[in-house]
């Protein structure tokens, strides 16, 4: 099947693209505003602010439009389901979807209970891995 702009499946992959954008940065985005070490309340409150819009306006939103677009896509390829690259991706997909969520569970119990330096590394390492192997599996298709 040739991708292209007339068959429509070329605009599905530039919002799926668009999705993983949103998703991945509003998750590094939501990493980054929930460290720091600063005492003050007011500061804890507006990092713990940042951290929860970035999940909420562009980790959460670009997560959606991920999937809503790459079930269009599994739609309109056809016997793309039966590839194994794209088995082992989703099973790395929906690993991300737990972090996500693994995530989105402590950013919501800020400022009250900030994640640990350790734990946001841990969520920073783990998430950037499982980008950068998703990206693996659906550019170079191993197998």
């Amino acid at each position: 099947m040739v991708i292209g702009w007339n068959n429509g499946i070329g605009w599905v992959l530039v919002f799926h693209i668009t999705g993983v954008v949103m998703w991945i940065g509003g998750l590094f985005m939501a990493l980054a505003a929930a460290s720091g070490t600063a005492e003050a309340q007011e500061a804890k409150a507006e990092r713990a602010r940042l951290a929860k819009k970035a999940m909420r306006s562009l980790a959460h939103p670009g997560a959606a439009l991920v999937i809503l677009s790459g079930a269009l896509l599994l739609y309109l390829v056809p016997g793309a389901a039966m590839a194994g690259w794209l088995h082992a991706k989703l099973l790395l997909v929906l690993l991300l979807i737990v972090a996500d969520l693994a995530l989105a569970l402590r950013v919501r119990r800020m400022p009250e209970h900030p994640p640990s330096a350790g734990q946001l590394g841990m969520f920073h390492g783990i998430i950037g891995l499982l980008f950068g192997l998703i990206l693996i599996l659906a550019l170079v298709k191993p197998f």
